[in-house]
């Protein structure tokens, strides 16, 4: 069902949105942040989901590059300290709001995005991690 969902999805290219929870009590994820990023297409703006640890909202961030906002739920109470940081060094003026068992992010501009340069007539891209 995984695979099927996952296919779906990519085909859709008009959709912007994708809020996947498993029930309104229940906030436990049943995928991994490997499974939600294969899962999702790169040109989602808004998404909303289900998560297992915090450090997941990371990868996630950092593969999804047009995201505008994003709903995580979980079922424990985090530490934001980490999160928060890593918010403001890859994600400046991003915004949060959290409670215990969820957080809303907002975000602001994509510090690892690629950029293209012109040399000698020829277009480089740059990798992340070749970018300052």
């Amino acid at each position: 069902m995984l695979a099927e969902m996952t296919n779906f999805l990519h085909q859709t290219c008009c959709v912007s949105s994708i809020d996947i929870c498993f029930g309104f009590l229940s906030r436990k994820s049943y995928l991994t942040a490997a499974e939600i990023n294969l899962m999702i297409p790169s040109h989602i703006k808004h998404l909303a989901i289900s998560i297992k640890d915090l450090n997941e909202i990371k990868g996630i961030l950092e593969r999804l590059q047009y995201l505008s906002s994003a709903n995580f739920y979980f079922d424990y109470t985090p530490s934001w300290k980490e999160i928060t940081k890593w918010l403001d060094i890859k994600r400046k003026g991003s915004s949060y709001q959290a409670d215990a068992f969820s957080v809303c992010i907002w975000l602001g501009k994509n510090t690892t995005q690629s950029k293209v340069m012109k040399i000698d007539n020829k277009r480089v891209k740059l990798a992340n991690e070749y970018q300052q």
